[in-house]
């Protein structure tokens, strides 16, 4: 009877301990973008429009190669990538503002195509890329400048990472697409020039 005590003990903690990593996790968006050239606006008004053309709003899942504990975030998506690209638009010496239906000719639509976290296993190794893609179009009279920017964060790991470090590599990535994004020198030229 003692045996089968143990063994159920050993067996509870085996798959509570396994279940850990299963568990629902809600992420913290907080994106840093470093930026460099700035000035480079001249006060040039852009008007700003974030658009989430995400196939899903999940971003993915916890542990290594499952789909049973989702990553998901409460945080208006949209809003943030749209902040931050504000913010640094702002300080590389624009004027941009939020779009709100208004006309404008000098209209930045970004849409938010991907933030996504996934894992892989193969012999006992493991990956977790970590994955953001904004497609932006800016028109200045008859000009359109499209580029699709992409921030991509891969990383070997033997088990399934924590929420903190879960949450640092989504940032990592989405950090990285916005610091292309403003990094752009051909974006940030066609949008400092003078309305057509």
């Amino acid at each position: 009877m003692m045996l089968i005590r143990r063994a159920f003990t050993g067996l509870c903690a085996v798959v509570g301990l396994a279940g850990c990593a299963f568990v629902s996790q809600n992420v913290h968006l907080a994106p840093r973008p470093q930026l460099t050239s700035l000035d480079s606006g001249h006060g040039a008004q852009v008007v700003v429009r974030v658009v989430d053309a995400r196939p899903s709003t999940r971003i993915g899942y916890r542990g290594m190669d499952s789909k049973l504990g989702d990553i998901m975030t409460e945080e208006d998506v949209p809003g943030v990538v749209q902040k931050a690209i504000m913010d640094g638009l702002k300080a590389k010496g624009f004027s941009p503002s939020v779009f709100d239906g208004q006309p404008s000719g000098r209209i930045l639509r970004v849409e938010l195509r991907a933030l996504q976290y996934t894992t892989e296993v193969n012999f006992m190794k493991g990956t977790i890329q970590t994955k953001t893609e904004l497609q932006a179009y800016f028109r200045n009279g008859e000009t359109l400048y499209s580029r699709l920017y992409r921030g991509e964060v891969n990383q070997a790991a033997v088990e399934a990472p924590g929420a903190k470090k879960n949450e640092a590599l989504i940032n990592k990535s989405l950090t990285g697409a916005l610091e292309q994004l403003l990094e752009d020198k051909g974006l940030v030229q066609v949008m400092s020039m003078a309305a057509e």
